[in-house]
């Protein structure tokens, strides 16, 4: 089993920086980008030992932070279920094939709906 829910959190502290990604986020709208931040499906076997590692209110932390500044986030984190179907992701984080086509297809509903 991959341990995709302690290397994702290797070197986050407990009170997360946000210098980085405020430059960041400061360089695009100086040049007008507009940027989609985007948090991917993750399997629910992810979040399960997410918990169990204590890392779930680090990660709930960090999204907190996020939503509270004027960015664009679209959360599909929990949007694929896989215990139904074991065949949509192949480990903990990554999406197969068969989750891929099914991800792009509702990436794109959320994008046609979300049209400016």
């Amino acid at each position: 089993m991959n341990e995709f829910h302690v290397k994702h959190f290797y070197n986050v502290n407990k009170n997360p920086n946000f210098d980085y990604f405020e430059l960041f986020s400061s360089i695009c709208k100086i040049n007008n980008i507009t940027v989609f931040y985007l948090l991917i499906p993750k399997s629910d076997y992810y979040f399960e030992n997410l918990e169990k590692t204590g890392n779930d209110l680090l990660w709930e932390l960090i999204i907190t932070e996020l939503r509270s500044r004027k960015i664009f986030i679209w959360d599909f984190q929990h949007k694929l279920k896989d215990k139904s179907d074991n065949n949509i992701f192949t480990d903990e984080t990554h999406l197969s094939y068969k989750g891929a086509k099914i991800f792009t297809t509702l990436l794109k509903k959320e994008l046609i709906k979300n049209k400016k």
